[in-house]
């Protein structure tokens, strides 16, 4: 074998080493990529945990957003409003719950001494737990502290 053709066997194993790691890479970041996407999507589905900056901005007209400050829990919560949302004979016409947890450090910025309802979202504070009814892409209504949202809540029940 003359120099020459010992370069050319060693460009084309160049080349095909080359190609053989690129579509491996391919392969395994589109995988991991799908992956990714899957785990995430399937968490939020199942939580419906939003960040407060988007308290106004889901897709759905009507809606309820749970802020729960870090002192509380969520799940006495999340109880009434699955049983509220998922009620079809109710006269319920917000059909989605989002929380948000204000552990979050990107919901801290909106923690306050005192609770402040602006309608911007920028220029809103929480004090306490506080749950929002947000119709056509406003807040209809607030409520705030553990008594008044769990008041509510069951208030807004389904009937037996």
């Amino acid at each position: 074998m003359s120099g020459k053709q010992i370069m050319i066997m060693v460009m084309v194993m160049i080349v095909v080493f080359a190609t053989t790691y690129i579509l491996i890479d391919l392969v395994v970041s589109k995988n991991r990529t799908t992956s990714d996407t899957n785990t995430n999507s399937s968490s939020n589905t199942a939580t419906n945990e939003i960040a407060f900056s988007k308290l106004l901005k889901q897709s759905e007209e009507n809606y309820y957003v749970l802020a729960v400050v870090p002192d509380d829990t969520t799940t006495i919560y999340s109880t009434y409003l699955s049983t509220i949302t998922s009620n079809t004979n109710s006269n319920n016409t917000l059909g989605k719950y989002y929380t948000v947890n204000m552990k979050d450090s990107v919901n801290k910025t909106y923690i306050g001494e005192e609770t402040v309802i602006k309608e911007d979202v920028r220029d809103i504070r929480i004090s306490d737990t506080t749950l929002f009814i947000i119709k056509k892409g406003k807040i209809s209504k607030s409520l705030t502290g553990r008594e008044e949202v769990l008041a509510y809540l069951k208030e807004n029940l389904p009937k037996k």
